[in-house]
């Protein structure tokens, strides 16, 4: 591909690609240049196949020393072992080599890696770069077997927005979702004992307790592990099981669920055999927990699916390597531009196993590039309270988003009712939420429901009595769960939103503080682990043990609100939170928030919703992009969608809103109507508003809660101006 980079050769199989000011590779090769240049360019970590624009340097060579400087670094490569420095352009401050901690890719700020993952990592995949881009199947499917290319990609940031925008430019953005995703998935899985009237079961159970949720997965029963009370090698089976092909088609099936408004994943243990599968060598033998069809036999049977109303796959492969990319390419492409591909793929990481008690702390079978294909489950983690703090800890922080991964999610299952609780609260606060039960509220598949923990000990309810039952136990759990899933499904705008500006920026939706508050003395070490911006404005506090009070850090130079009781503290300082109540997650707002909600539902529509509460605690001016597309197609990527930019300040004289149109290329309906909640604040004496209309207004003063709610024409520039008393 003549021209898709900056590429300077150095001699002894060595070159440096510049990418931009601030990105480059060192290679190091065994193949001639204009061969690598020709098909092995682009490898599996990179995903921009685009040409990049060309880069401004200099060169200077003496010995076997050569240096590179762009505007943003000086590169210094020694020709004779491949060793190379970075430093600043003056040459004065030295980037790397650093031996600051690492947390996740991010040292010092910048990020190293090659084509398996962080250089300062284990990974049991080879680190050269086997798989490489093929311009004309627009496939990453040209091999080389032997280890003869080594990458080292280096991004500079210094500050995280940088570096992220860098390693989402380089290895590809994360693609959104299909809408209904952002809700809530419920696993079903019982061996060879499910049945077409279990799952339409199940999902009128879940209507009838009012549980949101959006998508039901269907365990190796479907066909995959099971034919009929028969098990069969996982994966091996392709077409339905008797099961469930009676007393409805499976079409008809799937159809009865989409009217109760439920998507339907099948899970996978069989992948399509493909050339060179097996030629490199890895920590897991070949076909663990999978079963090699071939490959038109494998398509024919997804495709099918597919056409029936099969929203997608999870892929229950644990080398999570080059056919994950492909399976999820080839549903992409058969899909077409109307529906986005879904694709579950294994992120192996826990505390422990169930199955034999393993440890696997980072994971190791996850190949840099793989994150573009989302979105991953942690496999099968263990069921109790070590295991969440550890799930909370990788998933959020130190696995996830500081390795440039926002979409991962886990079994969610427990040994008894408050880690069941508490597993769900935090994946109502995830990027991705779901839960491997029968139920939502009921144990893990390998507990017998009689005999589930529900007398772990006596406990007071919210009314004031104790119980120790396991039936208000139960009910107890379920409350909680229906509880934070109704206020997630409210927060859908808001999170659908950051989702868009993670595909755009590459930041992550769920923020370690460590990245959200850089300039915290009490963050910038990643002192606290358990905690998280969900977005700009809502931290997120899981409780991880059976704690009757957590220490919570409140990040400084902010003023932070609790969400249930409305109480305001000052950031800067631990709090020690009381969490007796096992049903209530430590969740704070940062002062200045614009948090765009809808009403209570069950389920996701993917058009947008015109009638939207938008939730403001007014303080110094703060801004929120509003993000809607029609939640299903790709033409979000050719900039088919509406962007609404949302602002309010706060001064001596009042309170400002505005309501900014600065892109409309989605299609939706003329009016919008937005119920202004403004939190905190004295009643108005005034309200002057142009190009809108005040419908309703409403003052709560044991609240201090002042409604507005406003109607407008959709594409016009909206004003509010408060006066207050």
């Amino acid at each position: 591909m003549k021209n898709y980079v900056t590429h300077i050769v150095l001699g002894n199989g060595l070159s440096v690609d510049l990418f931009t000011p601030a990105i480059f590779r060192l290679r190091k090769t065994e193949i001639d240049d204009e061969v690598c240049q020709n098909k092995y360019l682009i490898p599996f970590a990179v995903g921009k196949v685009d040409p990049w624009q060309e880069v401004n340097y200099t060169f200077e060579k003496s010995d076997c020393k050569v240096s590179i400087k762009t505007e943003k670094l000086l590169i210094t490569v020694d020709t004779s072992d491949a060793s190379f420095t970075v430093c600043s352009p003056d040459g004065k401050i030295q980037i790397y080599p650093s031996y600051r901690p690492s947390y996740g890719l991010i040292r010092n700020g910048y990020m190293i890696f090659d084509s398996a993952a962080s250089v300062y990592e284990q990974n049991d995949n080879s680190r050269f770069a086997h798989w490489f881009y093929n311009p004309e199947t627009k496939r990453y499917d040209v091999f080389l077997k032997e280890d003869k290319i080594m990458d080292l990609f280096f991004i500079y940031g210094p500050d995280y927005e940088k570096l992220y925008s860098g390693f989402n430019q380089l290895t590809g953005p994360v693609p959104l979702l299909h809408k209904k995703l952002y809700g809530f998935m419920q696993t079903r899985h019982h061996g060879d004992k499910g049945s077409q009237e279990s799952l339409l079961a199940l999902a009128s159970k879940l209507r009838e307790h009012h549980i949101p949720c959006d998508t039901l997965i269907l365990d190796y029963e479907w066909g995959d592990g099971c034919e009929g009370d028969k098990n069969i090698p996982w994966g091996s089976g392709l077409q339905w099981s008797p099961k469930y092909t009676a007393p409805l088609s499976p079409k008809e099936m799937i159809t009865r669920l989409k009217e109760l408004h439920y998507e339907l994943i099948l899970i996978s243990h069989g992948v399509p055999n493909y050339p060179h599968k097996d030629d490199i060598p890895s920590a897991l033998p070949p076909g663990y927990t999978g079963y090699n069809h071939e490959p038109e036999k494998y398509w024919n049977a997804l495709k099918e699916k597919l056409d029936i109303g099969v929203m997608g796959v999870w892929q229950d492969n644990r080398q999570n390597d080059i056919c994950q990319g492909q399976i999820y390419a080839g549903m992409q492409d058969y899909l077409g531009e109307e529906k986005r591909a879904t694709l579950i793929q294994c992120r192996e990481m826990y505390n422990n196993e169930p199955w034999d008690s393993h440890y696997k702390p980072i994971p190791l079978t996850k190949l840099i590039g793989s994150h573009r294909y989302p979105f991953d489950w942690t496999g099968d983690c263990d069921n109790n309270w070590s295991e969440l703090e550890y799930q909370i800890k990788a998933i959020i922080n130190e696995q996830g988003p500081l390795k440039g991964v926002s979409y991962i999610t886990a079994d969610a299952f427990s040994k008894n009712y408050k880690v069941q609780a508490r597993w769900n609260q935090f994946m109502s606060f995830n990027s991705v939420a779901r839960s491997h039960t029968q139920e939502p509220w009921q144990p893990d598949y390998f507990i017998d429901p009689a005999k589930f923990n529900f007398n772990e000990t006596e406990r007071e309810d919210s009314s004031g009595s104790q119980h120790n039952g396991s039936e208000s136990a139960e009910k107890s759990a379920e409350n909680s769960i229906r509880k934070y899933l109704t206020l997630r499904y409210k927060l859908i705008p808001y999170l659908y939103s950051y989702a868009f500006e993670h595909y755009k920026t590459g930041f992550p939706i769920c923020r370690p503080l460590m990245i959200a508050f850089p300039k915290d003395k009490r963050c910038y070490k990643n002192q606290w682990k358990t905690e998280y911006m969900f977005g700009k404005d809502i931290l997120i506090a899981p409780v991880y043990q059976d704690f009757m009070n957590m220490e919570i850090y409140l990040p400084e130079k902010e003023k932070w609100i609790d969400f249930w009781d409305g109480t305001v503290y000052e950031g800067g300082q631990v709090l020690d939170y009381d969490t007796t109540d096992y049903e209530k997650m430590p969740i704070f707002i940062r002062s200045g928030a614009i948090i765009p909600m809808q009403e209570s539902c069950e389920w996701i529509d993917a058009e947008e919703n015109n009638n939207l509460d938008i939730h403001l605690y007014p303080d110094s001016a703060n801004t929120m992009a509003l993000y809607c597309d029609d939640g299903t197609s790709l033409k979000y990527q050719h900039g088919i969608y509406n962007l609404t930019e949302i602002t309010c300040e706060k001064s001596e004289n009042g309170i400002d809103i505005e309501v900014q149109p600065i892109k409309r290329e989605y299609k939706a309906e003329e009016t919008e109507v937005y119920t202004f909640y403004l939190h905190g604040v004295e009643d108005s004496e005034s309200v002057k508003s142009d190009n809108c209309t005040v419908l309703e207004k409403e003052y709560q003063s044991d609240t201090q809660l002042l409604i507005l709610k406003c109607s407008f024409r959709r594409g016009e520039k909206v004003q509010l101006s408060l006066r207050l008393k």
